[in-house]
């Protein structure tokens, strides 16, 4: 039997669907393979190394993290499986994602260059939503002393505590809270969004035989023609999986090699 492990570094929004599309890949994919899940929390560097590595067979990443292995001078270990596309008509019908510039409540600009002085929190330095967007659209570097909080929800947090006035959130992880946390609609707006970028993509190691990759890559594409693949999709907010090309991160890979020649703070 063929085991296979899938993971996703990509935001809590991700866990709980990723979970449940393993759990219908291992169903689903016969007698022969077997689908297991792992734990992300506390361990998503690590898992992040072994699929950049190709040691990992399945995850989900960073839009920015695929697009920065475009120029590489070989191949990476693992190509693009598939890219998910998430419901809503913000989302166009189409697999993309947004960055939401959300502030205090109290703030009254009405777009990004109103906020370029204000204090900032970003998640990391190597964020495509979080902070490289930013960076590409104020055409600046954030100031030296912007927080750098860890991830999207510890950015609210630092909102929501006064520690910071404005953050750039990852568009389908605030609809994830604000669809579980109501009261930040009345403590926090979003002033106005950046993007679309290309989603964060399914990858998969090219150690896994060519047939193999097309099986999985079939199985994800098709989730949203039967029930219970709508079911495990829903767990995510996600209509469906479609086809990727590396050509679609070609504007996140420009959008990143931009910002590094801008922000300070990428040094």
């Amino acid at each position: 039997m063929t085991q296979l492990e899938l993971a996703t570094v990509q935001g809590a929004n991700t866990v709980e669907v990723t979970a449940a599309i393993g759990a219908l890949l291992d169903t689903r994919l016969g007698a022969d393979v077997s689908v297991r899940v792992l734990p992300s929390d506390g361990h998503w560097e690590a898992l992040r190394a072994r699929l950049l590595a190709g040691t990992l067979d399945i995850g989900w990443i960073c839009a920015a993290t695929f697009a920065a292995t475009l120029d590489a001078d070989a191949p990476p270990p693992f190509e693009l499986l598939a890219a998910p596309q998430w419901a809503g008509p913000c989302y166009h019908d189409a697999p993309c994602y947004f960055t939401d510039i959300v502030a205090r409540a109290e703030h009254h600009a009405t777009h990004i260059a109103a906020l370029a002085d204000a204090r900032w929190v970003y998640n990391e330095r190597g964020s495509l939503t979080g902070h490289l967007a930013v960076v590409d659209a104020l055409d600046r570097g954030l100031a030296p002393d912007a927080l750098e909080s860890g991830s999207h929800p510890a950015s609210v947090e630092a909102l929501l505590d006064g520690r910071a006035d404005v953050a750039a959130i990852d568009s389908t992880l605030y609809d994830y809270l604000r669809a579980r946390r109501p009261e930040l609609d009345q403590r926090l707006r979003v002033v106005c969004s950046l993007g679309p970028f290309a989603s964060p993509p399914w990858i998969v190691s090219r150690r896994l035989p060519p047939a193999l990759r097309t099986r999985l890559r079939d199985e994800l594409c098709t989730l949203h023609e039967h029930a219970e693949g709508r079911a495990a999709l829903a767990h995510g907010r996600l209509a469906r999986f479609v086809a990727a090309r590396a050509d679609d991160y070609a504007a996140v890979a420009a959008l990143i090699a931009r910002a590094a020649t801008l922000a300070p703070v990428l040094e």
